[in-house]
């Protein structure tokens, strides 16, 4: 339900109505009962702080929306927000992956979307930024359904993949309305974790005419599996078409 947009620390617009009476399956009473959680264990004030910081912001931004309405898009929107603060992007989004995973824990939600969001890059460490409406908007004029990039920007924007995860999705990677992969923890590391996401409408309908044989939905002329870096390539390539730099 959209609501009057009001603007909390650090720049994050919300669109998302809140009233008084906070229901029992939203977003803030979970926040809330983990920030308790947070206070009855022993650690330091500046610590403590910084949570209750981002369980504010997290409040605020989401008003009273509930778990289960809860998309990785309203968690990478908000993000998203945050770029003239990527460490404030950074803590609030590292609070929201706890906060969900005693969810799912719980049982109140069947996966974590929060999983397969991405940090806001910070400008000063990397010349990639955040796409905009418009520049999506532009790239999807140019490149048209059942294009390779149609393709390749409805999967990012759909499950939050890395370039090293995304050139790996086909068929195999869904079952039962979902689609699931592997994530590294972090860079240099051997253990993963499992993204398992809604499948989306708009991706599922993306995907509906590939063969239940394709090996990758990315696959190249030859039915090969796109290499990271050439899908990079690609994607710049295609930006390149679309007008984008």
């Amino acid at each position: 339900q959209q609501g009057q947009k009001c603007t909390p620390n650090h720049g994050a617009t919300s669109p998302y109505a809140r009233s008084t009476v906070i229901p029992e399956q939203s977003l803030p009473r979970f926040l809330r009962q983990w920030q308790t959680k947070l206070e009855n264990r022993a650690c330091i004030a500046a610590t403590r702080q910084s949570h209750n910081s981002s369980v504010n912001r997290l409040t605020h931004y989401f008003g009273n929306m509930r778990l289960d309405e809860l998309t990785v898009k309203h968690i990478q929107e908000y993000v998203d927000q945050l770029i003239a603060n990527p460490q404030a992007a950074k803590r609030d989004l590292s609070v929201l992956r706890r906060v969900l995973e005693d969810a799912v824990a719980q049982g109140n939600i069947p996966a974590n979307p929060a999983c397969s969001v991405s940090h806001v890059i910070e400008a000063s460490n990397d010349n990639r930024h955040t796409w905009t409406e418009y520049e999506i908007a532009q790239f999807l004029k140019v490149h048209k359904q059942e294009t390779p990039a149609y393709v390749a920007l409805m999967l990012l924007l759909y499950t939050g993949a890395k370039a090293t995860e995304v050139v790996n999705l086909g068929p195999k990677n869904i079952s039962n309305d979902r689609i699931k992969f592997s994530r590294l923890t972090h860079p240099g590391s051997t253990d993963q974790l499992l993204v398992d996401l809604p499948l989306h409408a708009a991706l599922a309908e993306t995907l509906a005419g590939f063969p239940i044989q394709t090996q990758t939905y990315l696959e190249t002329l030859q039915g090969n599996t796109r290499s990271a870096d050439g899908f990079r390539n690609s994607m710049r390539k295609w930006c390149n078409e679309a007008g984008l730099s």
